[in-house]
């Protein structure tokens, strides 16, 4: 025999025939057995899609080395055999996915070495044995989805050693035992999706180890019992989803250690205890989803290490207590969806570490503070969708270290403060579906740290400020995008000040650093002949505007990949265009007639010959276009199949890294043609 046979320690059969049933896996551990093998590791399990062995041999208990038994997928596995407790060295057995397995053996228990017990979507599994008990040095149990268990022994507090116990969507679970509390060393319980469970045993406060108790989605459970205020150890409490809890008890302000409080989608609870002010750890408070929410304690200010609050969805939160101001530490404010919200407190202002401050949707906030340029340190201010809001405080203009104002879907704001152009540090202003918005001020063009302005839907827009070209045309190298989409064009025939949006484009030599610039469904009626110098652009989109042709200047953009002329509906020809470009979206060019030429150029690189042409609806193309952009077609499958398979016959290709770099066109000419409103693909 083979020198390494005879060394042989780790065994693993995966997928074992189920025609087979019990024999291969016989023979098998005859053989391991017959040749005395100190087998250590033995895997049986199988994959998903199959559902493995149905039996173990009673032999399996003779292999006294094995450390650990892998059954994962079984799920025809019904029993164990009872030698299974003669595995004196099992330190691990994995049982997850064993569906149909009802019970496990009472010798269970003399498995002295056990350390991990995995029973994960053991789904027919009712109960355990009192021999559970046993297990004096487990520290793991596994029981997540065990759907049908429905108790646990009594006898479960005698696990001196488990430090983890995971019931996790348990749903059949209605109580604990009382000797929960006796397991001195558990550090995290996780009961999150139980919900059967309808109460916690007043000894589960005995845990003094437990740092966390996962209760999301319990949601029978109806209060939490007195005692949790004796988990002087615990650092993370979650109780997001618990639906029926109604309140806390006053004890919750014992908690010392507390970092983390969740009570998001605790739709019941209508208040917090006063006690909540001496939580003097905590660092996050969520409650996200509590529409019963009313108010907050007044003591809310006492937490002076919060840095992280969120009350996204507490629709039926009125008011901030005043004394908010009082969390020196909070750096994130999420107050997203609050539409009972009319105003916020003045002393807001006293948030000096405030960093981040969400009012998303909170439709009945008229106004902000005049004092809210005291915050200093803030980055981002989300007011989108805030559609009672009229105006902003000329003072927002000395919030210095403001990068992200997101005013989209203010439909009550008329116009900005000219102190918005102060903003020296801003680099994201959206303003898209302010219908109501006349003007913008006319220094908007200062704002030399922008990188993005969007205007979409700005249907009220009469005119843009003159120096909105020169300012942001000489904005820094690394602003790469520049959005004016969407100005309605119904409204703009009526409108002085559309021709500002023509203005823009007709400076387009100024924007000579840009590397994306976005005119679609703007009114522009002519390309300017300058669009030639815009050497750093790669994608153009020029998508749903009314001209007829572009320029042929348009081949000088030699770091064109993308043009996007997609519903240009007047366009009748398409010049030169540029050897680098990857992808051209001409579909429902419905007046197109000619194409000048799809030149290829000299690509002997998989990738770069990678192309997308659609000229989808183009039924005018005449036949000479049709046959340029056929032939272009053709010679670029060409290239793609020859330098493909230079590559796979490569003796120095590496086919695993070639085919994580390629992804789905491993094997595959990601080459599409849609020609004539009749789908042509290779």
């Amino acid at each position: 025999m083979p020198f390494f046979i005879q060394r042989l320690e780790n065994l693993q059969l995966m997928n074992p025939p189920s025609s087979s049933k019990p024999s291969l896996i016989h023979s098998v551990l005859s053989k391991v057995l017959n040749h005395k093998f100190r087998l250590t590791t033995l895997e049986l399990s199988t994959f998903e899609s199959l559902p493995g062995l149905a039996s173990l041999p009673n032999c399996i208990g003779e292999l006294k080395s094995l450390t650990k038994l892998n059954l994962n997928g079984c799920s025809r596995l019904a029993s164990l055999p009872y030698s299974i407790g003669e595995l004196k060295s099992l330190t691990k057995l994995n049982l997850n996915g064993c569906s149909r397995l009802a019970n496990l053996p009472d010798n269970i228990g003399e498995l002295k070495s056990l350390d991990r017990l995995y029973l994960k979507d053991c789904s027919g599994l009712a109960t355990l044995p009192d021999s559970i008990g046993e297990l004096k040095s487990l520290d793991r149990l596994y029981l997540k989805d065990c759907s049908g268990l429905a108790t646990l022994p009594d006898n479960i507090g005698e696990l001196k050693s488990l430090d983890r116990l995971y019931l996790k969507d348990c749903s059949g679970l209605a109580t604990l035992p009382d000797s929960i509390g006796e397991l001195k060393s558990l550090d995290s319980l996780y009961l999150g999706g139980c919900s059967g469970l309808a109460t916690l045993p007043e000894s589960i406060g005995e845990l003094k180890s437990l740092d966390s108790l996962y209760l999301r989605g319990c949601s029978g459970l109806a209060s939490l019992p007195n005692s949790i205020g004796e988990l002087k150890s615990l650092d993370n409490l979650y109780l997001g989803g618990c639906s029926g809890l109604a309140s806390l008890p006053d004890s919750i302000g014992e908690l010392k250690s507390l970092v983390s409080l969740y009570l998001d989608g605790c739709l019941g609870l209508a208040t917090l205890p006063d006690s909540i002010g001496e939580l003097k750890s905590l660092n996050e408070l969520s409650l996200d989803g509590c529409s019963g929410l009313a108010t907050l304690s007044d003591n809310i200010g006492e937490l002076k290490s919060l840095n992280h609050f969120t009350l996204k969805d507490c629709s039926g939160l009125a008011s901030l207590p005043d004394n908010i101001g009082e969390l020196k530490s909070l750096d994130h404010l999420d107050l997203k969806g609050c539409s009972g919200l009319a105003s916020l407190p003045n002393r807001i202002d006293e948030l000096k570490s405030l960093k981040s401050l969400h009012l998303r949707g909170c439709s009945g906030l008229a106004s902000l503070p005049d004092r809210i340029d005291e915050l200093k340190s803030l980055k981002s201010l989300h007011l989108n969708g805030c559609s009672g809001l009229a105006t902003l405080p000329d003072s927002i203009g000395e919030l210095k270290s403001l990068i992200w104002l997101d005013l989209s879907s203010c439909l009550g704001l008329e116009s900005l403060p000219d102190s918005i152009c102060e903003l020296k540090s801003l680099s994201y202003l959206y303003l898209q579906g302010c219908s109501r918005l006349a003007t913008l001020p006319n220094k908007i063009g200062e704002l030399k740290s922008l990188d993005k302005l969007c205007l979409e839907g700005c249907s009220g827009l009469a005119s843009l400020p003159n120096n909105i070209c020169s300012g942001l045309a000489s904005l820094p190298n690394n602003i790469i995008y520049l959005e004016f989409r969407g100005l309605d064009k119904q409204c703009c025939y009526m409108l002085s000040g559309f021709q500002k949006v023509e203005e823009i484009a007709l400076s387009t030599n100024k924007l000579g650093c840009h590397e994306f610039l976005n005119l679609g469904n703007s009114r522009v009626l002519k390309t300017p002949e300058s669009l030639g110098s815009l050497v750093s652009l790669t994608q153009l989109t020029l998508s749903k505007i009314d001209f007829e042709r572009i320029p042929a200047s348009i081949k000088h953009l030699t770091s064109l990949h993308n043009l996007y002329l997609d519903d240009c509906k007047w366009l009748q020809c398409l010049p030169e265009l540029p050897l680098t470009l990857q992808v051209l979206i001409a579909s429902g060019c419905i007046s197109l007639k000619s194409v000048a030429s799809i030149f290829m150029q000299g690509d002997r690189e998989y990738k770069a010959a990678s192309q997308e042409f659609n000229f989808s609806e183009c039924l005018q193309l005449d036949q000479n276009s049709r046959t340029r952009i056929m032939g272009a077609a053709r010679l670029r499958i060409q290239r793609m199949a020859t330098s493909l398979f230079s590559l796979v016959n490569s003796s120095s290709l590496d086919l695993d890294l070639f085919k994580e770099k390629n992804n789905d066109n491993f094997l595959y000419v990601s080459h599409i043609l849609t020609l004539f409103g009749a789908g042509i693909s290779w």
